[in-house]
Order: structure tokens, then sequence, then C-alpha cells
């Protein structure tokens, strides 16, 4: 399912090209955000999770995976996500390597 993107938003991707995270810009840094709904007919949950990045960690972000730090944030994003590196960012996120702020999940049963 194509997620519908705002202006100042960007669908991160992974290698294989499936959407990982929809990115938003905010003043203060940017909000990640993902939802996903079950299939019909397949015992799943829906989920959703979302979280902030703060302006200081995007430097930091993008100076690891090689960029200028002063890019815009969601250009910066865009390059994390056209040479491949979607998963590798979700991971490092995850794995708490940035941090971030403000996280909501939720899972149905």
């Amino acid at each position: 399912m194509e997620a519908k993107i705002l202006e100042d938003s960007f669908e991160l991707k992974g290698k294989n090209g499936d959407p990982i995270y929809v990115i938003y810009k905010r003043d203060d840094g940017v909000h990640f955000w993902w939802e996903y709904y079950k299939r019909l007919g397949v015992e799943e949950p829906d989920f959703e999770v979302s979280f902030d990045v703060q302006a200081d960690v995007i430097k930091t972000i993008f100076k690891r995976f090689g960029l200028e730090e002063n890019l815009e944030a969601i250009e910066g994003f865009k390059i994390i996500s056209e040479l491949g590196h979607g998963d590798k960012l979700k991971s490092e996120i995850i794995e708490g390597v940035f941090p971030i702020t403000n996280k909501f999940s939720w899972m149905s049963r």
C-alpha cells in the first residue's frame, strides 16, 4: 500500500524498494511514522510506530552515512534511501545508535 505523501515529507525505502517509514519535516527535526494493516484472511496484527528525531541527531545520522551534515533534512534522508541504506538506518534506530523522542507504538491483537 502506497502511503499518501504530503509536502515536506518523504517515504524512506529499503533496498528492495519497500517503504520503511514516512518522514515528515518539523521545526525541531523530523517525525518518522509507519502503519501496517493486516492482510485479509491472514492472522496477523495491525501495527503503528512513530517517533521524532531532533535536528542535532539528524546531523549525526548524516555524518554516519557519509553525507554533508548541513543538508536539508528531507533531502539527506532521500539520499540515504536512494543509496540503499534505508534498512541500515532503520536497524540502527531500533538498536539505539541514534536517540529518538516521542516514541509511540501500537499493535492490535
